[in-house]
């Protein structure tokens, strides 16, 4: 049984006003939009409002109005936008200096606090500075749509389509005579038929890509589009299509071999797809109809790669568009899409800057999860390739403490990876829900993550508590793990990020580089994670989000929180100056390498959790083993025998350490290293070659602890390659701990590839 939708619309035009500069087609635009939203295919109530009805506090109140109480809200608003210092508003009739209307920040408001779960709310603004607009993103789960109604009923969610930019003016002309916004005239044509998809089915993104694609020609205003959904939003249905590619278009005259053959991919894939049951689509249709388009997606972005001109090519464009329509269609999994013979989709878990997130029910294997990337930012490929090289990073990436991926898709366009079965950062609250030498464990653990990142030349670029997830174990020790690498950087990359709207994830934790000069080598170093790894240690001992670069405050503020706590003086002093060293705001004064941070986070871990000195050498090995693997002592574990077998953070490396000598200050020690698989340099297989770097890395290494410890390295002859390491002088205490892991970490580093 199919239910009927309760759908409003208010739309809104203003040509006169009192005391600002008079418009000529806002209000034809309004009348025509009213008259198509209130025809039976689209079937919305409508309101039309327009000049001298159209003051501030009727508006507010047709809102409100318009919010309440229905299943689909769409607002339509032409008239003029006016940006201030204050902010930019949707200028009413009664417009006036101080004054100018409705903010568009009262439209977030409002939609945050009068809609319902999973009731639509679609805002269409054709004025000036547009973009400045948003709407708020949803919370709750998404109520499940059921197999039938997938080709008749919508999807939810909250979507704004600007007609320009935050920065741009929209433009007005005439067509046939007749004054119209140019945002409008497209979009009036998209509603008419040009946007409808073979089913007669008109959706809120195919109108967008319709409109996108004409006002690129023109190039004087960009739309855009925010938001988020769940499944399809379907402005209406049974409109005849007049831009759907058919297969009886191929008789159109073609003019290249390749327009031509972008053209019959088209009609091939409309052809294969009409054959689908609907009926059966979350079962068989949706993964019948991916696997279909996959390969012509890559044949499209290939060509478009390979000729940029193609992209300019009024019937190429036209095929293009056509396929982006059917990708954004296919992109909007919801809970119960099969999308392959045993994943079904599951949950919606979350979404972030490039994708969402959905728990996979999967019959063959382990828990997973999908990420799939936003349906309404396909067009830009730019960001898409982005999306894909966080992928790419994260399969450069082996560390236990970095989400696992596993396979990516084309159709839609995302990721299988691990799932982790625990809050992130801040939903956990570390501030409030862990002692202190726990804050600490955490940040060492992220820190070590990093510095294995970094160790391969890749960088996050988006730290912040959303992205780092913790896992508690059947003993209830907190594991972090750190995901969504998708603002990352290979140092190897050629073409650095220049949008600056996406160069960054959160203000609170970016970089002030990042966001200043998001293209800048500066941008794109060691340091930018430096700075958000500082402020996420705000958050996780203060309990709220740093002031924006606000450098002397928030470590006021740091400072103050800390002397609160039950710590000494010492350890907030180490604290207080790791922080001031990573968030300082020029990053060539900043602290970046993340050995020396968690070589400091690692002395103040040990100051925590050994707080006496002469500490007996088996309780000494124990706290060692902790510092680095975070490993919790068990009953009847013992290292009575003087030795004790750790393993590195990456768990790359094994490294058993045997006491050889103990008096009651100071033991001296041998550790061997033996790593999982023979030291590769520069990608040669030349394992004598191999083994000399390896060896002249560690000499160096040790040589900044020789005069005090006395370090010497040996290596057995022949056989897989082992490094064994003797050092002296190690004090029974805090310090001693923090030397020995310091010590015992820099020759991992050599070994491991840094």
């Amino acid at each position: 049984m199919v239910v009927k939708m309760k759908k409003r619309a208010l739309v809104v035009g203003i040509d006169s006003y009192e005391r600002i500069k008079h418009l000529n087609g806002c209000v034809n635009d309004a009348k025509e939009v009213a008259e198509r939203l209130a025809a039976p295919q689209f079937g919305f109530d409508v309101d039309l409002l327009t000049d001298d009805m159209v003051t501030r506090k009727t508006f507010r109140s047709a809102i409100n109005t318009l919010l309440s109480n229905a299943d689909f809200s769409l607002l339509y608003f032409a008239g003029h936008g006016i940006r201030t210092s204050v902010s930019t508003y949707l200028a009413t009739v009664d417009a006036e200096m101080d004054d100018e209307g409705v903010p568009v920040g009262f439209l977030v408001e409002a939609i945050s606090r009068l809609t319902q779960q999973n009731q639509t709310v679609v805002i269409i603004l054709d004025c000036c500075h547009a973009g400045d607009a948003s709407v708020p993103a949803t919370e709750q789960l998404f109520t499940p749509m059921m197999t039938t109604d997938m080709p008749q009923l919508s999807g939810s969610g909250r979507l704004l389509i600007a007609s320009c930019l935050g920065e741009q003016k929209a433009i007005e002309g005439k067509t046939n005579g007749v004054n119209h916004g140019v945002f409008t005239k497209h979009l009036l044509d998209g509603l008419s038929g040009d946007a409808a998809d073979s089913n007669g089915n008109v959706t809120v993104l195919a109108v967008y890509e319709f409109v996108a694609s004409a006002l690129e020609n023109g190039g004087r205003q960009k739309p855009l589009l925010r938001g988020d959904q769940n499944g399809r939003i379907v402005l209406g249905s049974g409109v005849k299509a007049t831009g759907t590619i058919c297969p009886d278009d191929q008789a159109i005259h073609l003019k290249s071999e390749i327009i031509r053959e972008a053209e019959a991919h088209v009609a091939d894939y409309f052809s294969a797809v009409q054959a689908v049951d609907l009926r059966d689509f979350e079962a068989r249709g949706h993964r019948e109809a991916s696997q279909r388009l996959a390969p012509i997606i890559e044949w499209f972005q290939r060509r478009i790669s390979e000729n940029q001109k193609l992209s300019r090519d009024v019937s190429f464009k036209k095929s293009w568009s056509h396929v982006l329509q059917q990708y954004q269609h296919l992109s909007n999994i919801t809970t119960g899409v099969i999308l392959d013979k045993s994943r079904e989709v599951g949950d919606f878990i979350g979404s972030g800057t490039f994708g969402s997130v959905w728990k996979i029910i999967d019959q063959g294997s382990s828990l997973t999860c999908f990420k799939s990337y936003h349906s309404t930012e396909l067009r830009d490929l730019e960001k898409v390739s982005r999306f894909n090289r966080g992928y790419r990073a994260m399969t450069h990436l082996d560390h236990p403490n970095i989400v696992k991926v596993h396979e990516c898709t084309v159709v839609p366009l995302g990721f299988y990876m691990q799932y982790i079965e625990g809050a992130n950062l801040r939903q956990y609250g570390p501030a409030t829900s862990c002692d202190i030498d726990q804050i600490v464990d955490i940040l060492l653990d992220v820190g070590e993550t990093l510095r294995h990142a970094h160790g391969r030349n890749v960088l996050h670029r988006d730290v912040k508590p959303e992205n780092i997830l913790l896992e508690v174990d059947e003993e209830g020790a907190l594991h972090p793990f750190l995901t969504d690498f998708d603002l990352s950087w290979f140092s190897t990359a050629t073409k650095l990020t220049t949008l600056a709207g996406d160069g960054f994830g959160s203000h609170f934790y970016a970089a002030p580089e990042q966001m200043n000069s998001p293209g800048s080598q500066a941008a794109h170093k060691p340091s930018v994670d430096a700075y958000s790894f500082g402020q996420v240690m705000f958050y996780s001992f203060c309990g709220r989000d740093p002031a924006i670069l606000n450098e002397r405050g928030n470590s006021k503020a740091f400072s103050e929180h800390l002397s609160n706590l039950a710590i000494s003086e010492k350890i907030a002093t180490l604290l207080t100056t790791l922080y001031q060293n990573c968030t300082v705001v020029n990053p060539d004064r900043r602290l970046a390498d993340f050995r020396t941070i968690c070589d400091r986070l690692s002395h103040a871990l040990s100051i925590l959790r050994t707080p006496d000195d002469n500490i007996p050498s088996h309780q000494f090995l124990r706290e060692l083993r902790f510092l680095i693997t975070g490993a919790l002592s068990k009953s009847g574990d013992s290292v009575l025998a003087g030795s004790v077998t750790l393993s590195s953070p990456s768990g790359r490396t094994n490294i058993p350490v045997l006491v050889k000598r103990e008096t009651t200050e100071v033991l001296s020690l041998e550790a061997t290293f033996i790593p999982a698989q023979s030291p590769v340099i520069n990608g040669t297989n030349n394992a004598a070659a191999a083994r000399q770097v390896v060896n002249s890395r560690i000499d160096h290494a040790l040589a900044a602890y020789s005069a005090l410890n006395h370090t010497k390295r040996t290596a057995p002859k022949g056989g897989a390659y082992q490094c064994i390491v003797t050092f002296d002088n190690i004090a029974k205490n805090a310090e001693g701990l923090s030397r020995c892991r310091e010590l015992l970490m820099a020759v991992v580093d050599c070994i491991e590839g840094y």
